[in-house]
């Protein structure tokens, strides 16, 4: 038998043998790493900081230098590499390329207008951000990303039915550092990024503040214009002031701002139901338009409009956003002791012009053009603190809301059919909506014994909702249009619980079982065709969802493999249709999800990192109710799958380490992300089906020794995958569908400087 001591210089020498081998190789002086293991991850999903491996929830979260190495242009992206989100950074009615529409687990909310909410709340800090536009965050001096899967009604309240997004930013230190990157790239891609971090007074007062620039040529053409789609202009500023007096206090302002000139994203016509001649097929208004004016005129629309190239549009009609976006909020935190009182005070704002063209020909079916602009305020106060030798970890909290949005829509629908017959079909109109909420909620935590937890939470919300809604109403041809207002209220009433149990039978792993619900709410449609004697009503929906999971960090935490499985009851869901032309959301449905997720992170060797994450969703109605689908033209049964919903999403990533002795470091990163069918829209309209597709990203970064310089060469898609991102149809009434796609191939250098 071999002793220890032999078996250890055997060992030794194949190391040394493989080394050599690495060396003549590549022919150069490979240097070792230390040992490497992967890093504990602390967040905040529960309101205060905890592991990721102790937090019982599904959840991935990513530092700023984790979302860098992926290539991640903002929080959209994280919808590539986490199992069981879809994460649009456009919503197909809104023409704007930052308007963000995202689901997890199957819940979400397809609409960008005011009077919808989310189902997936996104945060900044700690900050709520109500509104569809401008969600899409830039991830300027990003400190790490949380995706929370499942309700999330306890702790961050309404409209986290399906889960929950937060951002949080670096703070500022007491070490003075910086850096700057510039990016160059396809489509004459400039992009410019900066941060420094400055102590002011040692120990007391530190800032920190960062600057960007994105721009980028159109590389879509609308053909007509010579206008382009797709092109980026954005200008973001992000920053924070942190006052230590002692070390009780801990508080942060911090601000942001943001503008955008953008084109509108790339789409195009993917489907007409409009023909030449008389009678008009199912009675569509493009239809109707050749039968009484085009054939007259020579003026047919039909599908010669399809053009069969994506990055093509014969629109002439309204594009691009103008966006100004800013934020502020003060946190404080103040340590009593026996406990730690929080408050978040926060004022956002945004206004914006923007417009689509959606039947992308000169002639006029329907135009859209938005003015629309939005506030909101709100205050948070936390007490939390442990009890009984550390085993209750507890947390109350009070939250109020309030948020004011002014919309005005101009919709010309068919105008030549008023000017040459007098038919009032023509939409628009302003609305303004207030909203105010407030809450109370806890939740605590006591371990029965070292290994065995239980969690209870509750939350009381009370949300009420007032819309003045002034439609267009028709006249006689030549006389003016006149506004036809409409008040309404309502009242929206939850509580929300959340029931946990945890137990960790080795110091390294976590199972846990829990119930949680939570609730999106209700509110009004906010858009007509003709004025309606009172503004239409939906309900807020709910669903409770079973969990089941684990945690674990195996070999030396060389592995670390998370998992989940859960079932949800998903009732009144709001689905999003079309009633003669205008988008509505009804409470027609209810339904069952299921499904699972698992995610590995490796580190199978000190140079290499392997990551994985899949998903399942089993997603069915269980009910539709034909009453709330009254004037909703295209059949809708139990078959339908479920909007922005894949069956199955997976990926992986590999990142390998090249140390060079005499140079630095080469990190070799390629990323693939995949995912089943997707139906961009409620009613499974073919032409909006996306298939099966893949994503390719990969990335090498040389780090420079001894110097504070390292250069990045990237590539996203590289497959050039043609993929449908969203979707609208409206081929029983308008006659016409539209595709929205994801961005091309893609590449780029990046030279960044630390100090």
């Amino acid at each position: 038998m071999n002793s220890p001591d032999m078996t250890k210089d055997s060992a030794n020498r194949r190391a040394a043998f493989r080394m050599a081998l690495l060396s003549t190789i590549f022919g150069v002086s490979l240097t070792g790493v230390a040992h490497a293991a992967l890093d504990e991850v602390v967040v905040t999903a529960q309101k205060r900081e905890a592991s990721l491996q102790d937090t019982p929830i599904s959840m991935a979260a990513f530092s700023g230098d984790d979302l860098d190495k992926r290539g991640a242009a903002n929080i959209s992206d994280v919808g590539d590499f986490t199992p069981n989100i879809q994460f649009d950074s456009s919503v197909a009615l809104s023409g704007s390329s930052n308007s963000a529409s995202i689901y997890i687990r199957g819940i979400g909310q397809p609409d960008f207008i005011a009077s919808a909410d989310p189902g997936v709340g996104v945060y900044l800090d700690g900050v709520y951000i109500s509104s569809s536009m401008g969600g899409v965050l830039d991830l300027l001096d990003v400190e790490r990303v949380e995706v929370l899967r499942g309700p999330q009604g306890t702790l961050f309240g309404r409209n986290t039915i399906g889960g929950a997004i937060s951002v949080v930013t670096k703070k500022p230190d007491n070490e003075f550092s910086g850096s700057a990157e510039l990016t160059l790239g396809e489509f004459e891609r400039i992009n410019a990024k900066a941060s420094i971090n400055v102590p002011i007074v040692e120990d007391v007062l530190a800032a920190r503040i960062g600057v960007s620039t994105k721009n980028s040529d159109g590389y879509a053409d609308r053909i007509l214009t010579g206008e382009t789609m797709g092109g980026e202009d954005t200008d973001a500023l992000r920053g924070m002031l942190r006052f230590t007096p002692n070390e009780d206090w801990d508080i942060n302002f911090a601000f942001d701002y943001t503008k955008s000139k953008d084109d509108s994203p790339q789409s195009s016509l993917v489907g007409v139901s409009a023909v030449p001649g008389p009678p008009p097929p199912a009675g569509t208004w493009a239809g109707a338009y050749n039968a009484i004016y085009g054939i007259a005129n020579m003026a047919v629309y039909d599908e010669s409009f399809v053009l069969g190239d994506n990055e093509k549009s014969m629109a002439t009609g309204p594009t691009g956003v103008d966006m100004d976006l800013w934020g502020a909020s003060l946190n404080m935190e103040w340590d009593l002791g026996f406990a730690t009182v929080r408050s978040i005070t926060a004022y956002r704002t945004w206004e914006a012009e923007f417009g689509r063209d959606p039947d992308h020909s000169p002639i006029v079916i329907i135009q859209q053009a938005y003015e629309h602009e939005q506030d909101q305020f709100s205050q948070e106060f936390n007490i939390f603190g442990s009890a009984f030798d550390d085993r209750l970890d507890w947390l109350l909290g009070a939250y109020y809301f309030d948020e004011h949005a002014e919309e005005f829509t101009d919709v010309p629908v068919v105008p030549d059919l008023f000017t040459c017959c007098g038919l009032p079909i023509s939409g628009g109109g302003t609305q303004v909506m207030d909203n105010e909420n407030y809450a109370f909620f806890g939740q605590g935590t006591y371990q029965i014994t070292d290994q065995l937890g239980v969690t209870l939470g509750l939350r009381y919300s009370h949300e009420e909702k007032n819309m003045i809604n002034g439609s267009r109403k028709p006249q006689l041809p030549g006389m003016p249009y006149l506004l036809t207002n409409r008040n309404a209220s309502a009242t929206f009433n939850s509580l929300t619980p959340r029931i946990s149990v945890e137990y960790k039978p080795l110091d390294n792993m976590l199972l846990y079982a829990s119930y949680s619900e939570g609730y999106k709410g209700g509110g009004f449609v906010a858009r007509y065709l003709f004025p309606r004697a009172e503004p239409l009503a939906f309900d807020s929906e709910e669903a409770q969802t079973y969990e089941v999971g684990f945690k674990g960090d195996f070999f030396d935490d060389r592995l670390r493999l998370n998992g989940a499985a859960f079932f949800s009851e998903y009732e009144n869901i709001q689905i999003s249709v079309f009633n003669f032309g205008v988008p509505e959301i009804r409470n027609a449905a209810e339904g069952e999800i299921k499904g699972l997720e698992l995610e590995a992170t490796a580190v199978p060797t000190d140079n290499l990192t392997l990551n994985a994450g899949f998903g399942y969703i089993d997603a069915e109605y269980t009910k539709i109710d034909p009453g709330d689908l009254v004037g909703v033209l295209v059949p809708f049964d139990t078959s339908a799958a479920f909007q922005n919903t894949p069956e199955y999403s997976w990926n992986v990533g590999i990142e390998y380490l090249l140390p060079f002795a005499n140079l630095g470091d080469l990190r070799l990163r390629t990323d693939y992300s995949y995912k089943t069918e997707i139906a961009n829209d409620a009613v499974n309209t073919p032409q909006l089906i996306q298939d099966d597709f893949g994503l390719l990203s990969a990335s090498a970064n040389l780090e420079l020794a001894d110097s504070p310089w390292q250069f990045t060469v990237f590539g996203r898609n590289l497959t050039d995958e043609d993929y449908i991102i969203s979707g609208t149809s409206d081929i029983a009434s308008i006659g016409i569908i539209e595709a929205v796609w994801g961005r091309p191939r893609e590449w780029g250098v990046t030279a960044k400087v630390n100090f």
